[in-house]
């Protein structure tokens, strides 16, 4: 007579239930690890950085700089572009000055708006300072467009070199890492 194998139903559910906790905690553990990888911020060669909660907002401090002195610089060059156009055309003018007056105003808010932590004062203050001299040469600007002349145009074109002048410490500090595009001054090997 073959052996037969008597299976208790309570003691397969059991395994069948402990078979499915180890289930669970491994997707759980596999799910929470990627989920980790993904979410993870990287440093700029793309290794993973661990970091401390401080340590996080001043990786995310300095990553706003760079994004607001990109956009400073992008700004700055809609500027340029506007004071050297040679165009009657008041409403293409205006349109445009107005693009850059909402850049202007909205980075300023957001330069205001974002706390920095208390190691880079110093960046926050000069990021302030880079946005309102942004401002003052918007301001400048729009006062060329509404009355053209070779002092209001002369204003224009200081208050913006004033901006960048600025805008440029930021890309010389130390404490952050923004990388500065090519201008056309740079390219002709005039700066």
């Amino acid at each position: 007579m073959p052996a037969r194998i008597e299976v208790n139903e309570g003691d397969l559910r059991a395994a069948s239930g402990k078979a499915l906790r180890a289930i669970l905690v491994v997707g759980i553990v596999v799910g929470v690890t990627l989920l980790g990888y993904f979410v993870t911020p990287r440093d700029p060669s793309g290794n993973l950085l661990f970091l401390s909660p401080r340590v996080a907002q001043v990786a995310s401090y300095q990553h706003h700089v760079q994004q607001w002195a990109r956009e400073m610089r992008d700004t700055e060059g809609q500027m340029q572009s506007l004071l050297s156009a040679q165009t009657a055309d008041l409403y293409a003018q205006d349109s445009a000055l107005q693009d850059i007056n909402r850049n202007v105003s909205s980075l300023s808010d957001e330069v205001d708006r974002t706390s920095a932590p208390d190691s880079l004062a110093g960046l926050h203050d000069l990021m302030a300072k880079a946005a309102e001299a942004h401002q003052q040469a918007s301001s400048a600007l729009g006062q060329w467009l509404g009355a053209p002349s070779p002092e209001t145009q002369a204003a224009a074109r200081n208050a913006i070199e004033a901006a960048s002048g600025i805008l440029e410490q930021v890309y010389t500090n130390p404490w952050v890492t923004v990388e500065r595009e090519a201008t056309p001054e740079d390219t002709n090997g005039n700066q």
